[in-house]
């Protein structure tokens, strides 16, 4: 089972907090994700530590992740866990992003 999903808000923490309701819906869709749902916000919220406090740029965070067993009852056979973060420049009809520069 995979998942993908992209959440954007102004403020580190509120992004993470977006981030953790995309995943609770990833895992209500998906059960198996229950087993990594933890890791993919820790992983998260480690690459949005990393970022500036920067009150003119949104926070986005970009993830996608999968999980598979073999057998039911057995630990998994392939876990992938992808996130990626990026400080992106506000625009007043907020409709194309672009990274910031650095």
């Amino acid at each position: 089972m995979s998942y993908s999903f992209t959440v954007k808000k102004a403020k580190k923490v509120e992004a993470l907090i977006q981030f953790k309701e995309e995943m609770d819906k990833v895992v209500a869709a998906q059960p198996i994700h229950a087993a990594d749902a933890g890791q993919a916000l820790s992983n998260a919220s480690a690459c949005v530590a990393l970022m500036d406090d920067d009150d003119t740029r949104d926070v986005n965070i970009s993830a996608n992740g999968s999980c598979w067993k073999e057998k039911e009852g057995h630990g998994f056979r392939q876990c992938t866990i992808n996130c990626s973060v990026v400080l992106v420049d506000r625009s007043p009809n907020d409709q194309f992003q672009k990274p910031a520069k650095v």
